[in-house]
């Protein structure tokens, strides 16, 4: 990517133009464009707004936010983004669900399902993202469904 900045003396909004001939997708990898995207955009950097960018970046999750963001990543293209299941995938918010004690929700979670398409998530997982997830679980209806 090729990238120039037209620079003003002390004016802080700043030109950046963008020359882009490769690019890497998630979940696809690296691609060259057989036409490259080109660009002006007036950029402008404020400290406070940097600053409290960082503090929320940095901030320690909550256990219902680690939760919601693995939840996000790795369960929801299967149960769907409130947890509503789909065809062969069960709904998070069933009583029988919501009858399982957290160690045999753990259990699912972290060893799998034998027989279905629910994949053993606990050498993927941290201990406290595994908690989250469970406790998300247990509060499904935070996802707004």
């Amino acid at each position: 990517m090729a990238s120039c900045w037209t620079e003003s003396s002390t004016v802080r909004p700043r030109r950046w133009c963008a020359n882009v001939t490769e690019c890497n997708v998630k979940f696809y990898g690296p691609v060259t464009l057989t036409q490259p995207l080109q660009g002006e955009f007036l950029l402008a950097y404020d400290e406070a707004i940097t600053q409290a960018l960082i503090a929320e970046a940095t901030r320690p999750l909550t256990p219902i936010e680690r939760g919601r963001n693995i939840f996000t990543m790795y369960c929801s293209g299967c149960h769907g983004s409130y947890g509503e299941g789909m065809p062969a995938v069960p709904s998070l918010m069933t009583d029988q669900v919501r009858g399982y004690s957290d160690e045999q929700l753990r259990t699912i979670v972290a060893n799998g399902v034998v027989g279905t398409t629910m994949p053993a998530w606990g050498a993927v997982f941290k201990p406290e993202d595994l908690d989250g997830v469970l406790e998300l679980v247990r509060q499904i209806e935070l996802l707004g469904g």
